[in-house]
């Protein structure tokens, strides 16, 4: 679909989700139109081991900024000062409100004042206790009394492309996901502005993968780019502590590379904007920038990166022939075919791991397809319920890449299977990953790649949470 048919149809959508460079006349066309009736605006591209998301939703209510579930909790008492605390005495006892919160209140005895539904701010708050915003006779507290948190919505504002495309912020400063990487984001900026302007120059046409020549050419615009915003005084470029080559190099030379991992990775990132559009979670305020250059730190200097014109020439112009090769020969086993493991299924199918015809991916799970997993365990339809997860998922994935070696089991992983799962195969494997939410289960298997001295990858989803923090 051009862009013509594009701002013919924009009415009958609610979000407009632009997935690949673009010239930017056209992009800020199409912004404009989104404005101008309401329809929220993302583009985005995954640029090899790069990529970026810009979110516009216009003037954006936003019901619930987090998402979490409102707590209530049991008054103990209100000191004359209007300081109240909670009752801490339950077993799963946690104090979870801030400053900036709100509450209501109800069956408070004494200051019946409080029992009118109205939310109130809460200005102060220690482990045990919080002030509220209203000036009230708290020495006529009684005893009792409930507090609930509520959600307040509030208006965000959001600024077309156009004005965020050269000056991605003025004062909102964006948070890096990589404190490690600070001011890698604002110089990612001056990478994609020149992949811009190249595109533009060169007959809307990307850069050809490992071309040096055009690779500096984008460097030099970067560096053009980066020294007149200087000169203008632009704040946002002062962010670059130390300017990379590396960094502007990576995007040119693989501008043209989409890889599975990266595009699994920015499109979780961008469905769930999509999702924020509804008024629930807060959206990112307005770019989000990422690279992944540390996959690259162990690569040898003279990596052999000849295209070999075949399905992964897109992997092979990053990381070479020897590390496609290396993944075509290994074996998998892997614990669970859920939300996880159907996700990393389709990847291995795409990346070419395990095609060598003598190598294989083991999945295991001895569950059967609900109608409740239809919802986030993609690899499955309708008309699978009932049927085993680990062959319905081997199936499909087979489908996606007809050489990917894909053998399922249904045997439980456990002490009573040890001849199943004997010290042979666990040797035989490469890398063992956990994609099970049975805790004893991923304990018994740590236990055994320990002893047999295997890598394990164990990961887990707690929907929109992050479950480790650095």
């Amino acid at each position: 679909m051009d862009g013509l048919d594009i701002l013919l149809k924009i009415k009958e959508y609610n979000v407009l989700v632009i997935i690949k460079i673009t010239d930017k006349k056209k992009l800020f066309l199409l912004n404009e139109e989104c404005r101008k009736y309401k329809i929220g605006f993302i583009y985005t591209a995954a640029i090899g081991i790069t990529g970026f998301c810009f979110v516009d939703f216009g003037e954006h209510i936003i019901t619930d900024k987090n998402g979490e579930e409102c707590k209530t909790y049991i008054i103990k008492k209100i000191s004359n000062k209007g300081e109240i605390f909670t009752d801490r005495s339950g077993s799963n006892y946690k104090f979870n409100l801030t400053k900036g919160n709100y509450v209501v209140f109800r069956e408070v005895e004494g200051l019946i004042q409080l029992n009118d539904e109205k939310p109130r701010l809460i200005i102060k708050t220690t482990p045990i206790s919080f002030f509220i915003s209203d000036s009230l006779k708290y020495e006529n507290y009684i005893s009792g009394g409930f507090c609930e948190e509520v959600k307040d919505s509030f208006i965000k504002n959001y600024e077309p492309l156009e004005k965020r495309f050269y000056i991605p912020y003025i004062e909102n400063k964006p948070i890096p996901i990589d404190f490690s990487k600070i001011g890698i984001n604002e110089l990612i900026h001056c990478g994609i502005l020149a992949l811009h302007e190249f595109y533009e120059n060169n007959n809307n046409n990307l850069p050809q993968l490992n071309n040096s020549e055009m690779a500096q050419e984008i460097l030099n615009i970067a560096k053009n780019i980066y020294n007149k915003s200087k000169t203008e005084g632009q704040k946002w470029v002062n962010n670059i502590t130390t300017w990379n080559d590396k960094i502007i190099l990576n995007i040119a030379n693989w501008a043209k590379s989409e890889i599975p991992p990266v595009c699994s990775f920015l499109g979780g990132i961008v469905v769930q904007e999509i999702i924020k559009f509804t008024g629930k979670y807060t959206p990112i305020h307005q770019w989000f920038w990422f690279e992944f250059s540390e996959i690259l730190e162990n690569l040898p200097n003279n990596v052999d990166r000849t295209l070999q014109n075949c399905r992964y020439d897109d992997q092979i112009a990053i990381f070479g022939n020897n590390i496609q090769n290396k993944l075509s020969d290994i074996n998998l086993f892997m614990i669970g075919a859920g939300a996880l493991g159907c996700e990393f299924l389709k990847n291995f199918s795409l990346m070419g791991i395990s095609d060598n015809k003598n190598k294989n991916v083991i999945v295991t799970d001895n569950d059967n397809i609900e109608v409740s997993n239809l919802s986030r365990q993609f690899l499955f339809r309708k008309g699978d319920v009932g049927k085993s997860k680990s062959k319905c998922a081997c199936q499909e994935a087979k489908k996606i890449h007809p050489c990917f070696n894909c053998i399922d089991r249904q045997s439980r992983i456990g002490p009573e299977n040890e001849h199943i799962y004997d010290e042979k195969f666990w040797n035989d494997k490469t890398c063992i990953i956990n994609a099970v939410d049975n805790i004893e289960a991923r304990k018994y298997i740590d236990k055994q790649c320990t002893f047999n001295e295997k890598p394990l990858i164990d990961c887990g989803t707690l929907g929109t949470k992050v479950l480790f923090k650095q």
